[in-house]
Parts: structure tokens; sequence; C-alpha cells
């Protein structure tokens, strides 16, 4: 009777590790998938090319910044315009998964980001330098992953070498 219990219990850890290497695969997949939609977007961002930066998004996109405030992606469109009108260089342009949590077709990601761009403000050329952390959500569509939420939770900018008042 032992013996019959042993062996149930080795086909159960014996399953285990078959189901937890496959679904290790399958994360490194996606992860994959989705460093290629960050690298896509971080080069249609130092090209200053809106429509690019969008493209792996969803058509109902938000952004929660950290102060609670929701842009939609139409507010998100203009403010980029906005933004690359007076953005003379990105200097820096980095981000970086820090953690991934994959739930059938929803990929969560904690992310890590650093940007040093050179913008006019006020008629003056000034260096914005920020790090930013947060929470995107992406979903499987049948086009691939698209980038459904972002969720700015942390966020620190100093412009020229100076912090900026919250």
């Amino acid at each position: 009777m032992k013996r019959s219990y042993r062996v149930f219990a080795l086909c159960i850890v014996a399953l285990i590790m078959i189901v937890t290497g496959v679904r290790a695969e399958e994360d490194a997949a996606v992860k994959k998938e989705l460093t290629a939609q960050y690298q896509k977007m971080l080069a249609a961002f130092k090209a200053k090319d809106v429509k690019g930066l969008l493209a792996p998004a969803t058509m109902d996109l938000t952004m929660k910044l950290p102060s609670g405030r929701i842009f939609t992606r139409t507010q998100l469109e203009d403010m980029y315009k906005k933004q690359f009108v007076n953005t003379r260089s990105v200097v820096v342009g980095k981000n970086e998964i820090a953690k991934l949590e994959v739930k059938g077709d929803q990929a969560i990601t904690t992310m890590k980001a650093k940007w040093v761009i050179i913008a006019n403000q006020g008629g003056r050329y000034r260096t914005f330098d920020s790090t930013e952390e947060g929470r995107d959500t992406w979903v499987k569509t049948t086009s691939g992953w698209r980038l459904k939420t972002e969720e700015i939770t942390k966020s620190k900018t100093l412009i020229d070498g100076k912090e900026t008042p919250k």
C-alpha cells in the first residue's frame, strides 16, 4: 500500500515539474514578445513617432499617473504630439521588465524606465531626467499582445539637475 502512495506522490511531483517547466517556457516567450513591443515603442518615442508609439496599444488604452489622474488614448496621443514638438532629442531612453505575471490572455509587467530628454520649456532648452516605475497590463489578441493599461506608481523628474516640485 505504501509503495502505491509513493508512486502516486512521485507522479504528482513529476506532473507539477512538467507543468511548471512548460509555464516557465511560456512566460519566457511572453517576456520576449513584450520586450520586443517595448523596444518598438522606445524606437518610436526616440523618432517622435506618435503613431508608432501607440501602435501596440488597444484602442481603449489608459494611463494612470501617481496623482491618480487618468489619460485616455486620445489624450495621450495629443499630449505626445505636443511634447514631441518641443523635444530636441532623447539622450537616454530605456526600460526593463522587472517582473512578469502571465494569467491566460493577460500579462502584467512591473516596469522600470529611465528617460533623459532635451526639450524646450519657456523658450529655453532644458534637460529632463526622469525615472519611473509602474505596472502595465497587456492583453493577448488575435494580432498579438496589446498594451491596455499603464499605471505609473513612482515618478521622479529632475529639470536641469534640480528636483521638480510635486
